[in-house]
């Protein structure tokens, strides 16, 4: 996590953001955070907030979010 913009930019430029411990953290909080996180959240925010709609559930395992669909975490460089 970073506090500035220096912060961040030296983040960006030790290449800190794509070792094992942040992919793990990424990974850790996607668990605890991102439960419904399918790609269709702001959807369906839309559908019950502006036009009234009943909340559905979400499709699929909502465990899964895209990047673990994709089977690798996507800010981890290939």
């Amino acid at each position: 996590m970073t506090r500035s913009y220096p912060e961040l930019a030296w983040l960006f430029a030790s290449g800190t953001w794509a070792d094992e411990e942040s992919a793990r953290l990424r990974a850790a909080f996607r668990e605890r955070f991102c439960e419904y996180d399918d790609g269709r959240a702001a959807e369906r925010v839309v559908r019950a907030v502006m036009l009234g709609e009943p909340l559905p559930e979400p499709a699929g395992d909502p465990g899964l979010v895209p990047a673990q669909t994709a089977g690798r975490d996507l800010l981890t460089p290939s």
